[in-house]
């Protein structure tokens, strides 16, 4: 899930409900510029520990394969991209085209705050799903640099993709109204989960 940029100035709402989060489903998608990418990583359960690679550019990507949702959960600097394996069960392929829930955690260090509940989104163009609230401190935040070398240094700082510990998704449920869905980080059984570190 490489090569593709963030957008900088999209918003997504999601405020409290009893536990749970809702999630207003927004005209534009929020996306963490996470395209396609091949088959690699290991599972939860898998041999292989997941690995943190740098690629060229300076980005930083973590991911792990969940095989039995069928789901590459991948964090690429401050974003999350999920996106379906080839063998993923249907009741995954079905999933294709709706919002689902996100919850991650980070080990604590060096400032780097995972957000506990957002809203991951599908990505038509992509055929994939994607976020760029997985990071609690990017949420609402717009990024406007001075000069190259304002930009440079904040291209430095560290990363989710360094500090993500765990991630789990989850299937949201509708609310009664209008483009509003729901889920529970704590209650309700996740859809799948990625353990990183």
């Amino acid at each position: 899930m490489e090569g593709h940029e963030p957008p900088r100035a999209q918003a997504a709402t999601i405020r409290g409900v009893r536990g749970r989060v809702l999630i207003a489903v927004a005209a534009a998608v929020l996306a963490a510029g996470c395209g396609g990418n091949e088959e690699g990583g290991s599972g939860s359960g898998g041999a292989e520990k997941p690995k943190l690679e740098t690629d060229d550019s300076g980005t930083r990507t973590i991911k792990v394969i969940d095989a039995k949702a069928g789901l590459e959960i991948e964090i690429q600097n401050d974003g999350l991209g999920v996106k379906a394996t080839a063998d993923a069960p249907e009741a995954t392929r079905a999933l294709e085209g709706e919002l689902l829930g996100g919850s991650c955690e980070d080990d604590g260090k060096e400032g780097v705050e995972a957000a506990a509940q957002f809203p991951v989104y599908w990505r038509e163009e992509y055929g994939d799903w994607g976020s760029a609230l997985a990071r609690e401190d990017n949420l609402g935040k717009f990024e406007v640099y001075e000069s190259p070398e304002e930009y440079d240094k904040a291209k430095a700082k560290p990363v989710l993709a360094e500090h993500v510990t765990r991630c789990k998704l989850f299937k949201t449920e509708p609310t009664g109204e209008p483009d509003q869905l729901v889920f529970d980080a704590e209650n309700d059984t996740p859809l799948a989960t990625a353990t990183f570190r």
